[in-house]
């Protein structure tokens, strides 16, 4: 699954890159660890300066060291050399893949009176919806996400009822695949049909086959959910974070 890989960190480019030895550090002011980790895709020749050089840098801009570990890290024992050296491990994420139709075929005819919106930026009211639900830090790291988010391909989708704004979602585009993210529900909206009516929608308006999403590996009722939608497991990929 290694183009699976390259179209995740595509779909959620950090705000600076920069190459180190054949290594993609990302920086992005700390805003989302996916966006602020080396992505190891070639072995360095000298692997031990490598990760050293990373270390300096990421201190410079107040940042704990981190490396996203996948099926692709150059070298293959990168992971273990990591550990050796004090990194910890943080949050294994499954990577669950499934044909778009087949995801069709298990979401029934929307329940629900409130139509679906499709566009290619999020509003306002999208974005202040999705962080309250399930953004990630203080309302200054809101911009920040904003720019990470909207700086790749991408549908947004949002569902309206009485109370406004109820719910939301994100369709990542690269291709064939769709990435599936940002899926939140207004809390007193919730059981009402509102997340699968916005996947539907996402789905429908565009010419995706096959589509992606991501979930914490121990996440026991999402896992069973997606599975119920079709979503099986094609990859993984965990941190490794040097703290202060």
């Amino acid at each position: 699954m290694d183009d699976l890989i390259e179209v995740l960190r595509r779909s959620w480019p950090a705000r600076t890159e920069l190459d180190i030895d054949g290594w993609t550090a990302g920086l992005s002011e700390g805003v989302t660890r996916r966006a602020n980790a080396v992505f190891p895709r070639t072995a360095p020749p000298d692997v031990d300066g490598a990760i050293a050089r990373v270390e300096r840098l990421y201190r410079e801009h107040d940042l704990a060291p981190t490396f996203q570990i996948t099926s692709r890290s150059q070298p293959a024992d990168l992971d273990e050399r990591l550990d050796r050296a004090g990194y910890r491990l943080v949050r294994p994420i499954l990577v669950l893949t499934a044909a778009a139709e087949d995801v069709l075929g298990t979401i029934p005819p929307s329940g629900t009176t409130c139509q679906c919106q499709v566009h290619d930026a999020p509003d306002d009211a999208w974005l202040a919806l999705w962080w309250a639900v399930d953004g990630g830090g203080g309302p200054e790291n809101l911009p920040i996400t904003k720019a990470i988010m909207t700086s790749s391909p991408a549908k947004y989708a949002s569902l309206h009822d009485e109370n406004g704004i109820a719910a939301t979602g994100r369709l990542a585009l690269e291709g064939e695949w769709g990435g599936l993210s940002a899926v939140a529900v207004r809390g007193d909206a919730r059981r009402r049909g509102h997340a699968t009516a916005i996947i539907r929608a996402l789905l429908e308006t565009t010419a995706v086959r096959k589509v992606w999403l991501q979930v914490v590996a121990d996440n026991a009722p999402a896992l069973a959910l997606y599975e119920r939608m079709g979503f099986t497991t094609a990859t993984e990929y965990h941190y490794r974070v040097l703290e202060p």
